[in-house]
């Protein structure tokens, strides 16, 4: 209950926000309502960027139709990836906050992001690596290296994809910033 500091995130369906007091405790929140539905205590590190998951799910007429538009698209986020002041990036469970430590970073991780369909979860770190993360099996898929300075920030592209296939058979592009002072395109 500590004095409120910021609103991280917001979900992508928009029906949920988290923030961040004093206190380091993340608290969930309903929208429009603005019910606690959930909280995260005992951290002892700096919380610094939380982000949702998300679920993309499609209906039975998933696809594109003859028009060119999209069908049923429903969007859900049972979890988030939540870094703090250290090495070690979680996915957390909004349901219960359990929680699964992405190990491999040698030092503080700064930068973050998730891709747009919720499979892929990318963190920077001051040891100067990117490593890109499997969301559902908290796995390293890979280890970018290149930078010789602190990866702070990250980005996936934000385009949805307009159909349960429409990804299938592309690259999937990360850009980083580097306190190198350059920029890369994976």
């Amino acid at each position: 209950k500590g004095v409120f500091r910021q609103v991280l995130t917001a979900s992508m369906d928009g029906l949920r926000i988290a923030t961040i007091g004093d206190d380091m405790n993340i608290i969930l929140w309903s929208l429009p309502d603005f019910r606690v539905t959930g909280h995260i205590m005992g951290h002892n590190e700096e919380i610094v960027h939380v982000q949702f998951l998300p679920q993309l799910h499609w209906g039975s007429s998933a696809g594109e139709d003859a028009s060119g538009s999209t069908k049923e698209l429903r969007i859900s986020a049972d979890s988030f990836v939540c870094i703090a002041n250290d090495e070690h990036p979680r996915i957390v469970n909004r349901h219960g906050f359990a929680a699964s430590l992405l190990r491999g970073h040698t030092d503080i991780v700064i930068s973050c992001d998730v891709s747009v369909d919720g499979r892929w979860v990318a963190t920077g770190g001051k040891d100067q690596t990117i490593r890109v993360w499997a969301a559902e099996s908290c796995a390293c898929a890979c280890v970018l290296s290149g930078h010789t300075g602190s990866v702070s920030a990250l980005s996936f592209p934000k385009r949805r994809p307009r159909g349960p296939k429409a990804a299938e058979g592309r690259p999937l592009l990360l850009v980083s910033g580097s306190e190198d002072k350059t920029m890369k395109i994976w």
